[in-house]
């Protein structure tokens, strides 16, 4: 493997960090932005402050689509590995290339997405998932409070070079779990599952009733998503105090901008904020403890990093984080990390999806409960499934 590579990889987690706190900043409250076509508004402004616009004029919208992508050619990806012989298959290369990992968000009553109304509206949609070219093999949507989930993992593996037979396994396990939850056994054969609003209904009472169980008290998801309304807030407040913008000029309509990110500064402030935020999971703590700690010692003092942002009609449309900035020894192009960003509007219910039957798994819910009321008392017995011990 190069040193290009391990360059790459050592610090492609803070690229991604870095990437998706733009795309969370695309969610910032706050709209200056004036309207029309081109880039009126932002182009009389300061590089700081058009981009600042760009970003608040994405959340004025009412859906968003973020797609993070790696667009170089399968080509250059394989020359990535060096000549160590560890390189992907010419399969894996065109997957990591032609691959991407979507993430669409859309308010309920076409408020906008940073509205007050947006973190109350009950019919809010969105759709997670990872493509290939025209193949999506994993998606998951949640419309109309209903989830839905489509997994073919035969045509997942084989786009990303791996021998379909490996989904065996998975078939049959779906198989033994469908006499638990009828219909699950449909997502073996590529077809949508629908769990629906009214059917989770029955489980909301136990899964609160499971929470207290746990030790330590489980995770209080008002307070936890408090946290994380505080962090992102924290982690705009951190991008912007150890960041510069400069202009780049205007190329096919869209207005380029470098933004400079002290990443070492930036890390040393936000890490331990996310650090207290998601210590609040039970087991999770030292853990991430841990990897924030090596994630921080591996980041030179001096070490920033280059963001290249690009506007149109006024609006942040696309940022890309040149990875091979971060290697040692660079390559002759860049091997940029891209989040497109769109609004296309609301996400649909799929059609046809099988209705899971979850009528059976309330009073399997109940042993499980049951099994971690008994395990947190002394006993020399193992409790059974339905909560009773010898």
């Amino acid at each position: 493997m190069s040193h290009a590579t391990r360059g790459t990889r050592t610090l492609s987690t803070v690229a991604i960090g870095a990437v998706a706190t733009l795309g969370m900043a695309a969610c910032s409250t706050g709209n200056n932005a004036a309207g029309g076509t081109g880039n009126n508004a932002t182009s009389n402004q300061s590089p700081e402050r058009a981009v600042e616009t760009a970003i608040s004029k994405v959340g004025s919208q009412s859906s968003i689509e973020l797609s993070l992508s790696l667009p170089i050619t399968a080509a250059q990806a394989e020359q990535l590995e060096g000549s160590s012989g560890s390189g992907p298959t010419p399969a894996e290369a065109k997957a990591l290339t032609t691959g991407r990992i979507f993430f669409t968000f859309a308010t309920g009553g076409g408020e906008a997405i940073d509205s007050k109304q947006a973190r109350t509206d009950h019919k809010n949609a969105f759709d997670i998932g990872l493509s290939f070219g025209n193949d999506t093999p994993l998606e998951l949507r949640y419309v109309d409070q209903n989830l839905y989930l489509h997994a073919e993992v035969q045509k997942l593996l084989s786009d990303v070079g791996r021998p379909v037979s490996d989904a065996a396994k998975f078939d049959t396990t779906l198989q033994q779990l469908n006499s638990y939850v009828p219909g699950v056994g449909d997502l073996a054969q590529g077809k949508w599952v629908e769990l629906s609003h009214s059917s989770l209904q029955p489980l909301a009472a136990q899964l609160g009733q499971a929470e207290s169980s746990v030790p330590g008290g489980g995770i209080k998801s008002a307070q936890f998503q408090t946290r994380i309304l505080e962090l992102r807030t924290q982690l705009l407040a951190a991008a912007q105090a150890n960041s510069t913008v400069a202009s780049l000029g205007t190329q096919n309509g869209r207005h380029e901008y470098a933004v400079t990110v002290d990443v070492s500064s930036m890390l040393n402030t936000v890490l331990p904020e996310i650090d207290s935020t998601l210590s609040s999971i039970p087991g999770f703590s030292s853990q991430a403890s841990s990897a924030f700690a090596k994630a921080r010692s591996a980041i030179p003092a001096t070490k920033a990093a280059v963001i290249d942002l690009y506007v149109a009609h006024n609006q942040l449309s696309q940022a890309d984080l040149d990875l091979n900035q971060f290697a040692k020894q660079k390559e002759s192009f860049a091997v940029p990390l891209q989040l497109a960003i769109s609004s296309p509007g609301a996400p649909p219910a799929p059609s046809g999806a099988t209705n899971l039957d979850l009528s059976k798994l309330p009073s399997l819910l109940g042993g499980l409960i049951g099994s971690l009321g008994h395990s947190s008392t002394p006993a020399h017995t193992t409790p059974a499934l339905g909560g009773s011990s010898a």
